[in-house]
């Protein structure tokens, strides 16, 4: 009996032994000095700033539908048959646009007009030089670029060659030549010339559609002295009632066409 007791206490002893290195017991280990890293979530991107929104105005010229695009736009056809397009533009739309909707194209001269092109490529409309309206108060010109074929670029550019906020009116035509007829004078042939009074001032986009309408109608005037003689005219005696042009005048070159007043 004394015996069992003994190995009785022995097994006790060995069972709390066990218990105690197998997570009986409480945990004394101490704190760790390293700090306890925080997790923090990546701030919020800005929400992108709303584009601003455009007016937009089609029309039709010489069977191609333009589109203007602006802060503001009025688009209006005038008693002479010209269509005015009066674009305005912001500190947040600095840029008005011209595009072709459809079959078409655009091109722009040195002198900042526009011709509009149809599918094949011919002139078939025009915009006079772009009339800027005050700039934020100041005299501002107005640039001019065409990224792209059917898509012309407008700004206003202010004192210093900055973009500014302002108005621009362009006006637009599908007719330059108000009548052509052959005739006799100083001795040879003759073609008496009478443009509309919108191409008159409509620079050179202007002038190449007057070309473009008069070799339609006067097949025989298609030659490069008749066509410096038209230029010398526009340049030089634009409010001429008619332009007379000779094809028997020599070819001699734009330059000594307007030495000799449009008469080599």
């Amino acid at each position: 009996m004394a015996l069992a007791r003994a190995l009785t206490g022995r097994l006790l002893l060995v069972l709390l032994l066990a218990g105690g290195c197998t997570g009986g017991a409480p945990n004394t280990a101490m704190p760790s000095d390293d700090p306890v890293p925080v997790v923090t979530s990546p701030p919020a991107e800005p929400a992108p700033a709303p584009e601003p929104s455009l007016a937009q105005e089609s029309f039709t010229l010489g069977g191609v539908t333009l589109v203007a695009s602006a802060a503001a736009v009025a688009v209006a056809v005038l008693d002479d048959g010209t269509v005015a397009v009066d674009l305005t533009l912001s500190s947040d739309s600095p840029t008005a646009t011209v595009a072709v909707e459809g079959p078409g194209a655009l091109e722009a001269a040195s002198d900042d007009t526009l011709l509009v092109l149809d599918d094949a490529g011919a002139p078939t409309a025009a915009a006079a030089p772009p009339v800027a309206g005050p700039a934020d108060g100041e005299p501002a010109t107005v640039r001019m670029r065409i990224p792209a074929p059917a898509h012309a670029e407008l700004e206003l550019i202010a004192p210093g060659d900055r973009p500014s906020s302002g108005s621009l009116r362009l006006v637009l035509a599908d007719r330059a030549l108000e009548s052509a007829a052959w005739g006799e004078r100083e001795g040879g042939r003759s073609l008496a010339v009478v443009p509309t009074p919108w191409a008159r001032g409509a620079g050179a986009a202007g002038l190449d559609l007057l070309w473009s309408e008069l070799v339609a109608t006067a097949p025989d005037a298609d030659n490069q002295s008749m066509h410096d003689q038209l230029r010398c005219h526009a340049l030089g005696a634009p409010d001429k009632t008619r332009w007379n042009l000779e094809p028997w005048r020599p070819d001699v070159g734009l330059v000594s066409v307007l030495a000799a007043a449009c008469n080599p």
